[in-house]
């Protein structure tokens, strides 16, 4: 399956992006989750570390970004605009890494 096949079968009402309704109703039919057990705060959480943009609504490009794991300012940068980039990451993080989202979830 890919990235876009995924997207797909999240995007309930079939308009391009993944609304937050959309969003407890897949929670709901894949993974089985009640409808009273989906805070509101948890998915305000949730859309946080997922949308890049910080929007209420998720875009085909960050469910991407989640699945294959590019971080996209080091795919913006090249040569030593790129370097630098890695450098003031620490070094030590995967320079592809989406270490946005993943330094968000450990928070």
């Amino acid at each position: 399956m890919t990235p876009l096949e995924a997207f797909r079968s999240f995007d309930q009402d079939f308009d391009g992006l993944i609304s937050k309704e959309d969003m407890a109703i897949s929670i709901q039919k894949f993974l089985k989750v009640r409808p009273e057990e989906i805070l509101n705060s948890r998915m305000d959480r949730l859309f946080r570390i997922l949308s890049f943009y910080k929007t209420e609504l998720i875009q085909p490009s960050d469910f991407e970004r989640l699945i294959n794991d590019v971080s996209p300012y080091v795919n913006a940068a090249t040569g030593k605009t790129q370097s630098v980039f890695t450098a003031s990451m620490g070094g030590g993080l995967n320079a592809s890494s989406t270490v946005d989202w993943k330094l968000a979830a450990i928070q």
